[in-house]
């Protein structure tokens, strides 16, 4: 019984850490939405990342991609780079030198998202 417990609790942090991690994002992205600005960032490539995990003998490979691209500001002449979150498919539409959205805090430029409406959550 004491184990059941233990399991149940350990299930409801881990639910409750997954919906605050969405909640966290989601009101990042209405925030800027409100206060941000949106720019059209140039795609500079696509990174593929492979984890390892599991035993040596019988490894399981999980593969990500995350888009990179960079705008620079007409104004200042400031060039910013952007990544995307982490991609479990290969983003083809997304190709070097094609465009990409990005929501960003123009008073905080580390702040932003990139917006790829395929890859929502």
């Amino acid at each position: 019984m004491a184990t059941l417990l233990i399991l149940g609790t350990c299930f409801l942090v881990i639910v409750a850490g997954v919906y605050l991690v969405r909640l966290l994002r989601w009101e990042k992205i209405r925030k800027l939405q409100h206060q941000g600005k949106r720019v059209l960032a140039i795609v500079t490539s696509v990174q593929l990342e492979c984890e390892e995990r599991g035993p040596a003998e019988f490894p399981l490979l999980n593969y990500c991609y995350y888009i990179e691209a960079e705008w620079t500001d007409p104004q200042t002449g400031n060039t910013y780079l952007f990544k995307s979150n982490r991609l479990a498919s290969s983003p083809k539409e997304y190709s070097p030198g094609r465009f990409v959205q990005v929501l960003m805090d123009p008073n905080r430029p580390t702040r932003y998202v990139m917006e790829l409406p395929e890859y929502d959550e």
